[in-house]
């Protein structure tokens, strides 16, 4: 499971740089190799410098979700007499 959510993590930092960087190419604000240096430099810096605040929250409610589908599903369960 760790490693799926690695893969995705880094797949996703594909999309997220790709719109930062257009956005300034597009623009003629910068030249690509100069959006490209900028943009990797800070995303690679930002989680040591702002932390990771974000990242907890999303943890912490997709956890709470989850334990909240879980006490759902064996309500119905016991309610509807379920076999595993």
């Amino acid at each position: 499971m760790i490693l799926v959510v690695a893969v995705f993590d880094f797949t996703n930092g594909f999309h997220d740089v790709a719109d930062m960087v257009a956005t300034a190419i597009a623009s003629r604000a910068m030249k690509p190799a100069v959006a490209i240096a900028i943009v990797s430099g800070f995303t690679f810096i930002t989680p040591f410098t702002v932390g990771l605040a974000v990242a907890d929250t999303v943890g912490t409610r997709i956890q709470a979700l989850a334990g909240l589908i879980r006490q759902r599903a064996e309500g119905a369960c016991k309610k509807d007499g379920c076999v595993d």
